[in-house]
């Protein structure tokens, strides 16, 4: 895409132009990496100017390829972490209603499975032994069950 005819050389002075082109068409802009002066931070900025929305992928703080995406953060460009924050913002996708846990609630424990109230050493060794409940030795001799 450019404003010049076919057969026109690319250089970087006409980058620009043909970002201005990109901005006005596209309903977001999302950068990526950026140095500290970059065209995609003109890219940006003349996204902003159209009035469409510019996200930022936030990047390493000592790397010189995230300077310009976090100075657009700082700036308060909207950060992105994954596709789903830039879809979500263009209602493609609906964010998470509740977020996932860990456990099952006390409702969904299967049967004869362990509370989490603790119980006393003899219940336990009575509930997984069938020979009476555990003894415990010294190191020196070897552990039975009596």
């Amino acid at each position: 895409m450019s404003e010049y005819p076919p057969g026109v050389e690319p250089a970087p002075w006409r980058f620009p132009a043909r970002n201005r082109i990109i901005a006005g068409l596209a309903q977001a802009t999302v950068v990526v990496e950026a140095r500290e002066r970059s065209g995609a931070l003109i890219t940006a900025d003349l996204a902003l100017e159209e009035g469409r929305e510019v996200f930022a992928i936030p990047g390493e703080i000592t790397s010189a390829l995230s300077a310009g995406a976090n100075g657009l953060l700082r700036l308060g460009a909207i950060a992105a972490t994954s596709a789903a924050d830039v879809l979500e913002s263009f209602g493609l996708m609906q964010p998470d209603p509740v977020p996932p846990t860990l456990s099952p609630p006390p409702s969904a424990r299967l049967p004869g499975s362990p509370s989490r109230r603790p119980r006393p050493t003899n219940s336990l060794a009575r509930s997984t032994s069938t020979q009476g409940p555990l003894r415990l030795r010294s190191p020196s001799s070897s552990c039975t069950n009596s």
